[in-house]
């Protein structure tokens, strides 16, 4: 709206400058044998500024993108529940040993404790699959529950969900009343999107632990996932009561915040989480992305700069802040950040997209149309990308294109988008008929 308003603006004031000129022309025709020549000459530099003007909006068919959606930016954050694993102490390994194999000799309980005192070190170095062999080895010796959960958690750790959620419930099987075994269970049921059995496990933790303030904590992101915000506060705020200090907490209610549009309270949120963890690097991106929709660019950049000084090697810290920068009306350094973007993650579909459209505001067709079709390879549902790719293939004059994609864009947004009829428009100036 705010383009098509814009265009209308220069056309009024071309019109009336136009008519100016002739008026003037009129008036000075009879006085003056050069008055075309004039005329000429003004309507020349007339001309010339209404090209300025039209040169300041040049991405009048481009929709700028904010840093990434809401939604999507909040449910990816939510995704990783295989952190904060729980983890069975030395004692727990020994005691469990004592009491389920007493009558074994010394020796061989030496030497199960010898290959899970490997395989911790190994775990703790992040060294999983080394860690996975010694685990295999100490379950051989001795198959007890804290093997099992170490072992899974390292599946869990290498994205092997299956294989860690079959060690979790042979843990459980051996002993059913361990807390943490149903939590991290839950963790890897979440990883593969079986919301509904991540709850029942957290529920199980929940209930032999009531004091349990991470299994709070996720189950209230899995309430998130299922879109019910209203119990996952009762989770955040169960977990306050247990845990007052619990910056991840406040981060998580922050999220939930921002999936019900309340960007004032998400802000409060992770005010608090950085307060609580001033080297929270998620809540300085988040915090930055409340920042730049509210307008306040140079606070959302300082967050991002604050991200990126916390953790350099994170793609999404750059991408947003090139979008700040491009609010900023700095493209070049809006251009280093998403580049910087997809070298650190060249399957980031939003990093080619922002960057396609800072190459059409720099008029690079080209480039723009190689960047949308990127990022429509990575992310096939990328609506927006489609309509903008239209755009640029009727740039260079590729109508049949250009028609397909703003079709499939209609396919998709149908009447759910206020552009609906200009799109249509668009179809019919490139001489073919909207579909939908």
């Amino acid at each position: 709206m705010t383009n098509i308003i814009f265009l209308l603006i220069t056309l009024v004031i071309g019109f009336l400058s136009f008519l100016g000129l002739w008026l003037n022309y009129r008036k000075e025709q009879a006085e003056d044998v050069n008055a075309k020549k004039k005329l000429a000459k003004r309507a020349f530099f007339v001309g010339l500024i209404l090209m300025g003007l039209n040169m300041v909006n040049p991405l009048y068919n481009y929709e700028f993108p904010k840093e990434e959606p809401a939604t999507k930016n909040d449910i990816k954050r939510l995704e990783n529940r295989m952190d904060k694993l729980y983890e069975p102490t030395r004692k727990e390994v020994e005691n469990e040993i004592d009491i389920q194999f007493k009558a074994e000799t010394d020796k061989k309980k030496r030497a199960a404790l010898d290959e899970y005192q490997k395989g911790f070190s190994a775990y703790k170095r992040y060294d999983f699959l080394v860690a996975i062999s010694h685990f295999t080895q100490a379950i051989k010796i001795f198959a007890i529950p804290s093997f099992y959960i170490y072992r899974g958690n390292c599946y869990g750790l290498t994205s092997q969900f299956d294989k860690s959620i079959s060690d979790y419930t042979k843990a459980i099987q051996l002993n059913p009343d361990i807390a943490y075994a149903y939590r991290n269970r839950g963790g890897a049921w979440f990883m593969k999107r079986e919301i509904d059995k991540a709850l029942a496990d957290y529920n199980k933790a929940i209930q032999l632990d009531p004091n349990f303030t991470q299994a709070f904590i996720d189950r209230g992101i899995a309430w998130s996932m299922k879109g019910n915000i209203d119990k996952a506060f009762d989770d955040y705020n169960k977990a306050f009561q247990l845990d007052p200090n619990n910056a991840e907490a406040y981060y998580d209610r922050a999220l939930a915040w921002s999936i019900k549009g309340d960007n004032d309270k998400a802000l409060a949120d992770y005010n608090k989480a950085i307060q609580l963890y001033p080297n929270f690097a998620e809540s300085y991106i988040n915090r930055g992305r409340i920042w730049s929709e509210k307008g306040e660019i140079d606070k959302a950049l300082a967050d991002y700069n604050k991200a990126i000084q916390l953790n350099p090697n994170y793609a999404e810290e750059y991408n947003n802040r090139g979008v700040a920068w491009r609010k900023k009306g700095d493209i070049d350094k809006a251009l280093a950040d998403y580049n910087k973007a997809i070298q650190l993650d060249p399957n980031y579909p939003i990093a080619y997209y922002d960057r396609a459209i800072i190459w059409s505001i720099k008029r690079d067709n080209g480039k723009a149309l190689t960047d949308y079709n990127k990022a429509i390879q990575l992310y096939p549902d990328f609506v927006e990308a489609y309509k903008n790719r239209g755009y640029v293939h009727s740039n260079l004059n590729q109508n049949k294109e250009a028609a397909q994609d703003l079709n499939h864009y209609l396919k998709i947004m149908g009447n759910k988008h206020g552009d609906a009829e200009t799109v249509r428009g668009k179809i019919r100036q490139l001489g073919y008929n909207p579909e939908y």
